[in-house]
């Protein structure tokens, strides 16, 4: 059973998928900045606004999105499905 605080796993939670995020991150973001500098005029204001979602997006989901959920008190026993007695026996 975890007993961690909700601080520390969010902590763990984010050090374990920082690497993948940011890479996944700054691969779209490579191929958009193509766009934006080598795609012309028509595609330049929609690559843009993809490169600009794209980086706010990243910052949210990081830092902006764990305070919010630490900000709401989130426990674990929020997150735990409680399972019936029914479904304990094997009925629907």
């Amino acid at each position: 059973m975890r007993t961690n605080d909700p601080l520390k796993v969010m902590n763990d939670s984010i050090n374990q998928t920082l690497s993948r995020t940011l890479a996944t991150s700054m691969t779209t973001l490579l191929v958009l900045l193509a766009l934006l500098f080598l795609g012309g005029e028509l595609i330049h204001n929609f690559a843009l606004a993809l490169t600009i979602g794209v980086a706010v997006g990243t910052y949210s989901s990081i830092y902006v999105v764990t305070m919010v959920l630490l900000m709401m008190n989130i426990s674990r026993d929020d997150l735990i499905i409680v399972i019936s007695e029914e479904e304990e026996d094997g009925r629907p």
